[in-house]
């Protein structure tokens, strides 16, 4: 800071001693070096480590570190037929087909609800059951279970 409290100007003097040129930059240096002093100073080793690579982030439905594969097994039932229960619905020849599995989506993706311990396996049920009721509305439309 100058004696009047302004700052200096960012213009540096090219016979400025403290400061100058090292050459080409090359990875992991920096392209000034102090010939000044260095007290104060404190080494950061952080600013030139590798940093690791990014990892894909651990998929599970098991949160809680137990397993749980009733419940896991009944989770995917529900979003896989839900799924078909849904693309079914869409197709009035198989209005029939698509009524059936969307009801037994619902069915078991209800109890599977009712017996989920985590909030991955909720997901995925409630994601099945929209699916489901859906397709099986859509089925219903064209004409129901029969």
């Amino acid at each position: 800071m100058s004696p009047g409290g302004a700052a200096e100007p960012a213009y540096q003097d090219p016979t400025d001693k403290l400061a100058q040129d090292s050459g080409r930059a090359q990875v992991g240096t920096l392209p000034l070096t102090c010939t000044g002093s260095t007290k104060g100073w404190a080494v950061m080793t952080q600013a030139t480590r590798a940093r690791p690579r990014p990892r894909l982030p651990h998929v599970t439905l098991n949160s809680d570190g137990q397993r749980h594969p009733l419940v896991n097994g009944l989770a995917i039932f529900t979003l896989v037929a839900g799924v078909v229960s849904f693309a079914l619905g869409f197709v009035v020849a198989r209005h029939v087909i698509a009524s059936w599995v969307g009801l037994a989506s619902l069915v078991v993706g209800f109890y599977a609800q009712l017996i989920s311990a985590t909030r991955e396996q909720r997901i995925v049920i409630v994601t099945g059951l929209i699916a489901a009721f859906v397709g099986l509305m859509l089925a219903f439309s064209h004409g129901g279970l029969l």
